[in-house]
């Protein structure tokens, strides 16, 4: 059940297409509401209703009260186990969501640490099981807490070093730092040993007023594109404004690699009628 639950969370891969075509259901693509809190144990316990049915008619008997918490035990602690690792890379999880649709992350990893997820996984399996000896779980033990406080001590020592916002890539010793002020948005490469590399400074608002840019940020296509995004930059020209992420746009992050830019006509802004607005990626 632990490892059921572990997976249960990744059902949003089945709604990716969906939110991609709905975009007011942006929380519902993949990493969005079944990787939060709520949304989690709101999943294990519609998950579990199938089990008891099927234990029923499996078994041809009710299964207890106390069998019945024991495995709905380990599914939520599967499940959380896989909300936990999510939390501790970029680009984040809607942690509160619905308080929230903020992503949080704890901006340790490039990406979900799919070792030590499986480490601990197994571990956990082994352990309601009984099979492996005691020593092998300690090591273990000393592995995941190694390897995860080694990368813990690298975003402490990218925290001090860097200003702004770190964001950790594959290379460990390689960093990312991003500083938002009210008009520019600051990219620069770091690296631990060697200090400041590559610097780009973007315009974050580009002939935009603010009124215009309310109105921009209630729409469902963009509010999807700054859920996705890193950062966001917004330019008018003509009769449309062009909204892009700049980090992904330009390299320095390839994940997600959807919605990267988006166009808004003018006419969007300017009426009650839905946005059509022209994505700059391939549909999937």
């Amino acid at each position: 059940m632990a490892v059921f639950g572990a997976v249960v969370p990744d059902i949003d891969i089945l709604l990716v297409r969906y939110s991609h075509r709905h975009p007011e259901a942006y929380v519902f693509t993949h990493g969005g509401f079944t990787h939060s809190i709520p949304g989690c144990l709101v999943l294990c316990t519609v998950a579990f209703l199938p089990f008891l049915l099927g234990w029923q008619v499996i078994s041809g008997s009710s299964i207890i009260a106390g069998q019945a918490a024991l495995f709905m035990g380990a599914m939520v602690i599967g499940a959380m186990t896989h909300v936990f690792f999510d939390f501790l890379a970029y680009p984040g999880i809607p942690l509160l969501y619905p308080l929230t649709d903020k992503k949080m992350t704890a901006g340790i990893f490039p990406g979900p640490p799919l070792p030590l997820f499986a480490l601990s996984v197994f571990s956990l399996v082994w352990v309601v099981l009984g099979t492996v000896p005691g020593l092998v779980l300690h090591l273990f033990g000393l592995v995941f807490c190694g390897y995860l406080g080694a990368m813990a001590a690298l975003k402490g020592v990218a925290a001090i070093r860097i200003q702004g916002k770190t964001i950790p890539t594959l290379n460990p010793l390689q960093w990312l730092a991003l500083e938002i002020s009210a008009g520019i948005c600051t990219v620069r490469e770091w690296n631990l040993f060697s200090g400041p590399g590559e610097q780009r400074v973007y315009q974050r608002y580009q002939g935009v007023t603010g009124s215009e840019l309310s109105a921009i940020m209630g729409l469902p296509e963009v509010r999807r594109m700054v859920y996705t995004s890193y950062t966001v930059v917004v330019s008018k020209t003509g009769d449309h404004f062009t909204l892009r992420d700049p980090l992904r746009l330009d390299g320095f992050i390839t994940y997600p690699p959807w919605f990267k830019e988006l166009e808004v006509p003018l006419a969007a802004i300017d009426s009650d009628g839905g946005l059509s607005a022209n994505h700059k990626e391939p549909s999937i």
